[in-house]
């Protein structure tokens, strides 16, 4: 009874921090959207007060609109979420870049402030935010046209242990399946499985963005794309906050080998494949992740690889004897200029073909979107990567 209770007392704990948390990031938001809403108002400066309130009423909207977005993406089948969740993303990619450009914009108006200069440059200024503005929504147009369109990637590993032989791997990491990323997008990968036609499939994580049931009409599509070769995949963060059992089902139903802290053999390719939880599920209570080194326990003379959805631990699994371990979770930044905060966040790399500590990492920019269905300098792909001794 009381392992009962101190399990409730830890699970309000968590809950409690985690409302707190989102209350705060909440706050910050408004107080972002309030930013961008006095810059323009500044650059504008509106006679009439009434034209002010709406300038602000706009902009502090957005968080709210955000919020439903991604509340109904994970509450309603896919098909009734999708305006809503397309409004929110490109709401998040609009604000992105609305900030970028009041972080710029607002020194400069202060400066002109100080040296009692703005009522002179009026007209400029709204000029100036007209032109920007535009600037703003064709990059978004052009980097949501470049999101529709899948690329396929292709890398030559060498990797000693293989010896003389040739395996191929594809590679598909955070597709993302819900609302804004669907059937259009899994007949893509599909027709670039059959043509290539690898030997093993990597599932790297984030297969969904919404829980399974609310894209259970896709599945029959999904499950076709595993058909091709024999598929391992591990859970990513989005399937811990998507459900943990449920997608941990779906996915093991629909014919994926999911590992989740576990080594399993390839006889036919005799290439061991360990697979491993994303961190995300110990942050949410769902038990200790099993760290690497207790699931590959001695050395071994086979190739093998591991399937990590955050590009973290290589030095680790390199110094265990891992031969290559596959990543995808940055979506390398997907809007520019977000790249440069992936890669401090992942130093020893937040996207493509890696070689350090003696082995090698290969990270996927995914293959669908999160949030905004935009994808600007970080397009999204299909990975096949050649391992050769």
């Amino acid at each position: 009874m009381k392992k009962d209770e101190g399990s409730g007392d830890k699970q309000t704990t968590m809950t409690f921090q985690q409302m707190l948390i989102s209350l705060i990031i909440s706050l910050i938001l408004i107080g972002f959207h309030v930013y961008i809403a006095l810059v323009v108002d500044r650059m504008i400066r509106p006679e009439d007060p009434n034209l002010t309130i709406l300038i602000y009423l706009i902009f502090i909207s957005f968080p709210f609109i955000i919020l439903v977005g991604i509340i109904f993406s994970h509450t309603l089948g896919s098909r009734s979420a999708m305006p809503f969740s397309f409004i929110a993303g490109m709401t998040m990619a609009l604000f992105q870049y609305t900030f970028l450009w009041a972080v710029i914009a607002g020194p400069i108006l202060l400066i002109f402030y100080l040296l009692g200069i703005e009522n002179t440059i009026n007209d400029l200024s709204t000029t100036i935010l007209s032109i920007s503005m535009g600037i703003i929504l064709i990059l978004i147009i052009c980097g949501f046209l470049d999101a529709l369109r899948l690329r396929t990637t292709r890398k030559k590993i060498t990797i000693s242990s293989l010896g003389g032989r040739e395996v191929v791997l594809a590679v598909i990491a955070d597709l993302h399946l819900g609302p804004l990323v669907g059937k259009r997008r899994i007949s893509q990968i599909r027709s670039a499985l059959e043509k290539e036609r690898p030997d093993i499939i990597i599932m790297a994580g984030d297969l969904f963005d919404t829980a399974p049931g609310n894209v259970r009409r896709m599945i029959p599509s999904l499950e076709e794309l595993w058909k091709v070769g024999p598929t391992y995949g591990v859970m990513g963060n989005h399937e811990f906050i998507n459900g943990t059992k449920e997608c941990d089902s779906a996915i093991r139903e629909m014919g994926i080998t999911l590992l989740r802290g576990e080594l399993v053999t390839n006889d036919d390719l005799d290439i061991d494949i360990i697979g491993i939880d994303d961190t995300h599920g110990e942050r949410i209570g769902e038990g200790p992740r099993r760290a690497i080194g207790s699931i590959l326990e001695k050395p071994t003379d086979r190739p093998t690889i591991l399937i990590n959805h955050q590009p973290i631990e290589f030095r680790e699994a390199a110094e265990l004897g891992v031969s290559l371990q596959i990543s995808g979770h940055t979506h390398g930044g997907q809007l520019w200029p977000n790249h440069l905060i992936t890669r401090m966040v992942f130093r020893d790399g937040d996207r493509g073909s890696i070689s350090k500590y003696g082995s090698h990492m290969f990270i996927s920019l995914g293959a669908g979107t999160w949030g905004p269905p935009v994808r600007i300098g970080n397009p999204p792909e299909i990975a096949f990567l050649t391992l050769r001794g």
